[in-house]
């Protein structure tokens, strides 16, 4: 039975009119998936299959897609000559339903593409950073907007295979993360603009409906119901908010939600007028001690199609910044207010003793635009430490912070982290900062002598700032490694030491993507906590999608839970966002591993040779590397690596490594432990 879509739950369907008068065919996949024409009429087919395909073909904007990889995807565990027929009899359900709507899909012999240039497609449609989806409606229809996208991407299609469900799961994350992204660009602009407090509660729920554990829109809905005085409510708020982040994360609101709620129960028992509640909103002084990243507002060399794209992306560029935790980041409108020039820009960034500036430029090339970003390090004449170029096709506009802003900001981070810990800053950055600045290339090394200073320094910072987050989830990461190298003569202690520091790390900041990553592969290889593990690289990694390490840090998991093509991906965005981290050989293990449990031992073997080499004191990297040589065959060389390791790790053997090391699955293990044998590794 077909029906109109309500203005309620499409308020776009007022917002771009024009848009509109060109679609054909409208489609829902946030939530339930609805199908239908301009008139009502309902395209969605009967079969799941069927609707599946039809997402697939949403997902893929515009572009073919192979009928070998829709048949690979939904029919998984048939064989190959069943699995055509299946797919040809669910095309031809789905051609049936779109009949009444021609040329829009287009079936062919070897492609199958949905032609959605007249197509409104929900999740495809979601703007980018900056765009203006309110039109001529306004900030209500364009905050409406964002709550009606809020639910489940295709919430009814998970179980439909095996692969389709894995596939599904990464569309979600990508897509909740560009939601995301969207809402706090979102809250960010309404807080500098000083927009009302009615508007800046409406766009925080919005956030907090699409992720309850983010403590940040939390509180600009407390100081907004503070703003207009309701006490009562910024209480009752308060409650919710605890309970999300505790069933959540596990852990308690921070101190600066704490003050929020303190405020209103304060002004609650003194009965004071609502205008004292304005504090919360002011400015904050810029705490000491603390290194600061300015980014300058964007600007262009020529016209471009698109105005607001030089503001936009500037935007992104601060607000996918913030989310790392080691410095403070000062946005263009930040600096922008101080002055709009060079020389007021200068001002302006003295003013705020930023430490590091960036700075873009766009310029139109072709049928696209070059994006190019410098890294500046300030204090005395400006250096440039760093620069990148980004090409994004014009038809790709929409797609600039995913496409572009993700991947530069994964690689300003290294950068920085590098410079700082390799010499002293120009200013008296905080003795704590500093220490675990210098301590993490020494913990990367995986020598014994600088893995000891490493810890030494994380202790002596942990003693100077107890309640630094970053401090806490670094501490945790060394205790976690020395177990892992086999240096602790107490593994059971420190194992439940690094516990106490990452979750300490966590409730010192619940946003601390670091520490959640952390946290997660301690669930993983001390629990052998798979469904945790998971849950934690996920809040991880949607908190800070362009944090490299951690999805490096994540394909351990994925191979410890019998998926390695799912690890290899996740190197592969860990290469992709991460070209040239100075620390990318403790990961090259990784990479080893996988390929042993994906059997590929070709691979394995020629990867593991290059990163034992690289990292020679990393003991973890030559047990996947002995196993594939076991199943190999290739037991001579493999002696020599034996040898090595014994040396590193004394009590190496198959009993131990069974004992330590996490599967999910027992063939698993059987099959690691087959190549160990064979390669003449011994039993006790």
């Amino acid at each position: 039975m077909s029906s109109h879509p309500s203005r309620a739950a499409d308020p776009l369907a007022e917002s771009a009119p024009a848009k509109l008068a060109r679609t054909v065919a409208r489609i829902h996949i946030v939530g339930t998936m609805r199908a239908m024409t301009y008139d009502g009429t309902s395209l969605l087919p009967r079969g799941r299959k069927a609707r599946a395909i039809l997402a697939l073909l949403c997902m893929s904007r515009g572009a073919s897609v192979p009928r070998s990889r829709l048949a690979a995807l939904l029919w998984d565990r048939s064989p190959e000559a069943q699995a055509r027929t299946s797919l040809r009899q669910a095309l031809s359900e789905l051609a049936t339903s779109w009949s009444c709507v021609p040329n829009l899909l287009q079936i062919g012999r070897d492609q199958v593409r949905l032609c959605d240039e007249n197509c409104w497609i929900d999740a495809v449609h979601l703007p980018s950073v900056g765009a203006n989806i309110g039109g001529e409606a306004g900030d209500e229809a364009e905050d409406d907007y964002l709550n009606a996208m809020s639910g489940t991407l295709l919430e009814d299609l998970d179980g439909v295979s095996p692969t389709f469900d894995q596939w599904l799961r990464e569309e979600r994350a990508r897509f909740e993360n560009r939601l995301r992204k969207v809402c706090e660009a979102r809250l960010l602009e309404a807080s500098s603009q000083d927009a009302s407090p009615q508007r800046r509660a409406r766009i925080a729920r919005t956030l907090i409906e699409h992720d309850p554990t983010h403590e940040g829109a939390w509180q600009a809905l407390l100081s907004a119901l503070l703003n207009l005085g309701d006490r009562a409510q910024v209480i009752r708020e308060y409650q919710r908010c605890r309970r999300a982040l505790k069933d959540g994360l596990d852990v308690q609101p921070s101190e600066a939600t704490d003050r929020l709620y303190r405020a209103a129960r304060a002004q609650q028992e003194q009965n004071v007028s609502p205008a004292i509640a304005e504090a919360p909103t002011a400015p904050a002084a810029l705490p000491g001690g603390r290194l600061r990243v300015g980014i300058l507002p964007f600007v262009a060399t020529a016209p471009l199609l698109d105005s607001t794209l030089c503001w936009s992306l500037s935007l992104d560029m601060a607000a996918a910044l913030a989310r790392f935790r080691w410095f403070d980041v000062i946005t263009p409108m930040g600096i922008a207010t101080l002055g709009v020039d060079q020389t007021g820009q200068a001002r302006a960034l003295d003013t705020l003793a930023v430490d590091y500036a960036i700075q873009g430029t766009l310029t139109p090339i072709g049928d696209g635009i070059r994006v190019r970003v410098v890294l500046l390090r300030l204090h005395g004449p400006p250096q440039t430490v760093w620069s990148d170029n980004y090409d994004l096709p014009i038809d790709a506009l929409a797609e600039a912070d995913e496409r572009v802003t993700t991947k530069l900001v994964a690689r300003i981070d290294p950068v920085i982290l590098q410079i700082e810990g390799a010499r002293p800053s120009q200013r008296d950055v905080s003795s704590a900062t500093r220490l675990v600045l210098k301590a993490i290339p020494l913990l990367y090394s995986m020598e014994r002598q600088r893995y000891d200073e490493a810890g030494a320094m994380l202790r002596q910072a942990a003693a100077a700032a107890p309640d630094d987050s970053m401090v806490a989830a670094w501490s945790a990461f060394w205790y976690l490694f020395h177990v892992g190298q086999g240096w602790s003569i107490c593994p059971n202690q420190e194992y439940i030491e690094a516990e106490r520091l990452s979750r300490h790390a966590i409730d010192l900041d619940p946003e601390n993507a670091e520490a959640l990553g952390i946290y997660a592969h301690l669930c993983s290889f001390v629990h052998h906590d798979f469904k945790s593990a998971s849950h934690y690289f996920n809040q991880s990694l949607i908190l800070n999608p362009s944090l490299a390490f951690i999805w490096a840090l994540s394909a351990p998991t994925s191979c410890y839970m019998g998926h390695p093509d799912d690890a290899l991906r996740r190197l592969r965005r860990y290469r992709e966002l991460a070209p040239f981290d100075p620390y990318h050989r403790l990961f090259e293990s990784i990479e080893t591993m996988a390929h042993l449990f994906a059997r590929d031992y070709a691979s394995a073997v020629a990867i593991g040779r290059r990163s034992v080499r690289a990292n020679p004191t990393f003991t973890n990297g030559y047990k996947p590397l002995i196993s594939a040589l076991g199943h190999l065959g290739l037991r001579d060389e493999a002696s020599g690596f034996i040898a090595t390791l014994m040396q590193l790790e004394p009590d190496f053997s198959i009993a131990t490594f069974a004992r330590r090391y996490p599967f999910q699955a027992p063939e698993d293990r059987d099959h690691y432990i087959a190549g160990l044998r064979e390669a003449g590794v011994c039993e006790f």
